[in-house]
């Protein structure tokens, strides 16, 4: 009975960690576009998911090209919301849909609108492309490495 019990415990707990890896992934950040929350080096964990809200971290392929490179930006914007550009598109200005001007360009269905936190260094949506929904992978959770900075939060005060 006690080894039936252990052999269905490990059975179970087999289950648990395969659904669990699956859903995980590892990720290097490559560059300075995510700094000061993630440095050039740090590693992430990505949980894949299409579930997540502005001011997430997120983890995409750049293009639909077939583009294997994989991105790390916030999300800034999404369907509907509007955006003006300010200073030669470096700075934008964000609104609900009811604060619509001649001047804003609408996020349509399907695509998000994505930055670096380092405004100086970043490539993103500032230049002119929205992320097509399709092309996220998931969410980062949390920092792995360097270890001291495990717990840090990454939301945007």
């Amino acid at each position: 009975m006690k080894n039936r019990f252990l052999f269905f415990l490990l059975i179970f707990i087999f289950v648990i960690l395969f659904l669990t890896v699956e859903n995980f992934f590892v990720f290097r950040v490559s560059g300075s576009s995510m700094y000061p929350t993630f440095k050039d080096g740090d590693y992430i964990l990505v949980m894949k998911s299409k579930n997540f809200k502005i001011g997430d971290i997120i983890v995409f392929f750049s293009g639909e090209n077939g583009s294997s490179e994989k991105l790390v930006k916030r999300v800034v914007a999404e369907k509907g919301m509007a955006l003006e550009y300010v200073k030669d598109g470096k700075y934008i200005k964000i609104s609900s849909g009811k604060e619509f001007n001649k001047d804003s360009y609408i996020i349509p269905d399907g695509f998000l609108f994505v930055m670096g936190d380092n405004l100086q260094t970043s490539y993103d949506s500032r230049e002119g492309w929205l992320i097509n929904r399709n092309l996220v992978i998931g969410k980062v959770i949390c920092r792995l490495f360097p270890p001291k900075l495990f717990f840090v939060n990454f939301l945007k005060k």
